[in-house]
């Protein structure tokens, strides 16, 4: 310390200037480097993290979820009524539903479908469309369906 103190005591007054402005750059630098660009980059990271795990979440979303037998049913009628169709019929045999639907847009039953096998809740087999009169793009339909 004593020799820290003759150091400085032996300097001049701008010199002494110079140290300061040179202790304090270097003290910026410092915590700049040290402190301000690993937490700027950790900040980074975590903001892509989030959105790469947000991607995931949604689809995670659209990956099948298992459904039981017995609800399969009930998670088509009740997709249907949310698609504004009406089912008039659901039959079971073994892995397959035969499906009747009285009424329904066909854009809604298209997209119903699809959505269906998307989340990999059912496979369209077969699909038979009648359109309605006067057209105004409803339609009745029977449908084949295989169960995952």
């Amino acid at each position: 310390m004593n020799r820290l103190r003759t150091f400085w005591e032996q300097r001049t007054v701008r010199e002494r200037r110079l140290l300061v402005v040179l202790a304090t750059v270097l003290g910026v630098l410092t915590v700049w480097l040290l402190l301000w660009q690993p937490l700027q980059r950790a900040l980074e990271f975590q903001a892509q993290r989030q959105t790469r795990l947000a991607a995931l979440s949604a689809q995670m979303v659209r990956l099948p979820a298992r459904v039981d037998r017995a609800s399969i049913e009930n998670l088509l009628r009740q997709r249907a009524t949310a698609q504004g169709i009406t089912l008039a019929s659901v039959k079971r045999s073994d892995n397959q539903l035969q499906v009747a639907v009285s009424v329904a847009n066909a854009d809604a039953l298209l997209g119903w479908l699809l959505a269906l096998e998307e989340q990999g809740v059912v496979k369209v087999q077969e699909l038979n469309m009648q359109g309605k009169t006067p057209a105004d793009g409803s339609v009745s339909a029977s449908l084949l369906l295989d169960v995952h």
